[in-house]
């Protein structure tokens, strides 16, 4: 990396709420990364990253009640670098008579960092459906809203649980993942076939990559690795290079 190159390493994660804590906060710890861009996390979880590991540039966008407590979740991302925040909601189904899990509105959450302002993270989490391939009128709406947001970003980079699965050389999903390649960059390496983790899933037997990285422009990522055995969800880190 030249002297004029600015690395990034992130932390992109499903947390799966509390769950899994006492998996992923030693792992947090461990790496020391630069962003952590998480969904289904509890705002108290939110708030004891950000004071004690040392992530003092945060926003978190709420989504629904919490499926296992009396907290809120949601997506967020935490920094040690300073930099600007944003939320943005891009479907509000709070009036919506079905109960789609609890979940009241779809947020987009991002970081500009003030070193590379001409970059920025984004963050969400799409809505699921069973099964998974089939894509619902709900998960058709998200993501219409989303790309209106995308559509208007110019420099970026999105991670993300798209709760959509990637297609691979064995099988044609079709899927709003695919469709979202088809506009952006793809930058999670094609020998990863699922990024759901199977050992601690509550659905078993899954195995879809529903995890996104994706860009736009001439951004870079590199050093892709996957962690298992964190969440029901697969870590993805790697680094963004300005």
């Amino acid at each position: 990396m030249s002297s004029t190159e600015t690395a990034f390493r992130f932390l992109q994660l499903n947390m799966e709420e509390d769950r899994h804590l006492q998996k992923i906060l030693p792992l947090i710890q461990e790496h020391d990364f630069d962003v952590l861009l998480l969904q289904e996390i509890t705002k108290s979880t939110f708030t004891r990253i950000k004071q004690d590991l040392g992530y003092p540039y945060a926003e978190f966008g709420d989504m629904r009640p919490s499926l296992y407590s009396d907290d809120i979740s949601g997506v967020s991302i935490l920094s040690k670098h300073p930099g600007a925040f944003a939320i943005e909601t891009f479907l509000d189904i709070a009036n919506d008579n079905e109960n789609h899990r609890g979940a009241y509105a779809y947020r987009l959450v991002s970081f500009t960092p003030s070193s590379c302002s001409d970059m920025t993270f984004l963050t969400t989490h799409l809505p699921v459906n069973y099964p998974a391939p089939v894509i619902s009128e709900l998960q058709r709406n998200a993501y219409k809203g989303l790309i209106e947001l995308l559509e208007k970003k110019e420099r970026f980079i999105l991670t993300g649980d798209l709760n959509s699965p990637r297609s691979n050389e064995n099988t044609i999903y079709n899927s709003l993942y695919d469709q979202l390649i088809e506009k952006f960059q793809d930058q999670l390496p094609k020998n990863v076939l699922t990024t759901i983790d199977s050992k601690l899933h509550s659905v078993k037997g899954l195995s879809y990559t529903v995890d996104a990285i994706l860009t736009s422009g001439d951004i870079e990522v590199k050093n892709i690795g996957i962690t298992e055995n964190i969440s029901d969800h697969m870590g993805i880190h790697g680094e963004v290079i300005k």
